[in-house]
């Protein structure tokens, strides 16, 4: 406790501040960390596309417009996820495609996809 005094000569107690032990908040980021790689590996033990597999989009106007699909990676954990922001819903875009029409790479989610 630090003691300090005021215009009046009357000592003030004024309490130490209370600072997160380092290791409580590597293990919050731990656990948060887990928490995503559960999610991704939920998500993607019920996806039914492959890798090295062509789809096509699940709309007309989407099929229209990027032709057929080309599933390039499948980011199966959280390791592989990189560092894309983390989505606010918890459904992250884990499927890697190329448009073989537009000549495009871009992150889509399964249900894009007519499977």
């Amino acid at each position: 406790m630090i003691i300090l005094h005021s215009p009046s000569r009357r000592p003030v107690a004024v309490p130490k501040q209370q600072h997160q032990h380092p290791t409580t908040i590597v293990s919050k980021i731990g656990s948060e960390a887990k928490r995503r790689d559960n999610i991704i590996k939920a998500i993607v033990s019920g996806y039914k596309v492959k890798e090295g597999q062509t789809y096509e989009a699940f709309s007309e106007e989407s099929r229209d417009t990027y032709g057929p699909i080309l599933i390039e990676q499948i980011c199966d954990s959280y390791a592989k996820y990189g560092r894309a922001k983390w989505p606010e819903n918890d459904y992250p875009l884990l499927l890697t495609g190329y448009s073989e029409k537009t000549k495009q790479r871009f992150y889509i989610a399964e249900r894009f996809l007519k499977v």
